[in-house]
């Protein structure tokens, strides 16, 4: 018998005000299911207020927000947080 097969990705829903998931996490989810995973973000009403970039460069915002800024990725709506490399946390940033 075996386990949950994915064959696309995995989203991970993350609820505003909560710590993004760590590397580790991620790399654990990579390591189970063999496909991508990405952060959806939920507001308080449980509705998608943004998402993950496909490069993992940070969170795309599906509404307006002052400090958004157009993604180099290509993909519709700002960027309202930045992924750091060094570190691959989430900080705002409006540059």
């Amino acid at each position: 018998m075996r386990g949950a097969v994915v064959r696309r990705a995995v989203f991970v829903v993350h609820h505003e005000g909560e710590p993004l998931p760590s590397e580790d996490q991620q790399d654990a989810l990579w390591d189970l299911f063999r496909v991508p995973n990405y952060v959806l973000q939920v507001d308080a009403g449980g509705r998608v207020c943004a998402y993950e970039c496909e490069a993992r460069e940070g969170l795309h915002t599906t509404t307006a927000a002052d400090d958004a800024v157009q993604c180099g990725c290509g993909r519709p709506g700002l960027m309202t947080a930045r992924r750091r490399h060094e570190d691959r946390q989430f900080a705002l940033t409006a540059s």
